[in-house]
């Protein structure tokens, strides 16, 4: 019994840490490419149906940093996330935004998406669209494509400066800016 206890009490202290960590190195996302995901924290946008529908959807934003010593039990570096959630009850649409972004490697950041649980590409080597939505032409259009053939939307188009701009399901409807 003695031994049980003598070994549970060098797993306890190899497990625990008696000196917190020190953060030693902080990376902050440049504002600029924060601008690639052109919402604020409870904005008012409204997207209208193919037939006719208008709706309001939220924006949720979470700015944080991470670290990559969970427990902080030695020195550690912070990393900062940024991600927004953009959702309407009807219709249900729920879309996550993260800003990708690598302090590595001086990589321009690029925004990943997921759309109702199914993650979203865009093909870096296509050239942007231009696209037309009630007589106003959007330009540096990025065309996001899922290759889960179940789901319903198949292709979300997205500018750096306005946001989503619409939104394309399979059978036809779709969901655009208003």
């Amino acid at each position: 019994m003695k031994k049980f206890v003598l070994l549970i009490l060098v797993i306890l202290v190899q497990s625990c840490c008696f000196k917190r960590g020190s953060e030693v190195e902080r990376y902050d996302i440049p504002d600029s490419d924060k601008d690639m995901i052109p919402y604020v924290e409870n904005q008012q946008y409204f997207m209208i149906h193919s037939q006719g529908y208008r709706f309001q959807c939220a924006i949720e934003i979470e700015n944080n940093y991470m670290s990559n010593n969970e427990d902080k039990c030695g020195d550690y570096m912070s990393y900062e996330y940024y991600y927004v959630n953009f959702h309407s009850e009807l219709p249900s649409l729920n879309i996550d935004l993260n800003l990708i972004w690598n302090f590595e490697v001086s990589e321009p950041a690029t925004v990943q998406m997921i759309v109702n649980q199914y993650l979203f590409n865009y093909d870096s080597t296509l050239n942007l669209t231009t696209l037309e939505i009630n007589g106003v032409n959007y330009s540096d259009v990025y065309v996001y494509t899922t290759d889960d053939d179940e789901f319903q939307i198949t292709e979300v188009y997205y500018s750096k400066s306005i946001g989503i701009l619409k939104i394309i399901y399979k059978n036809g409807d779709f969901l655009q800016i208003d």
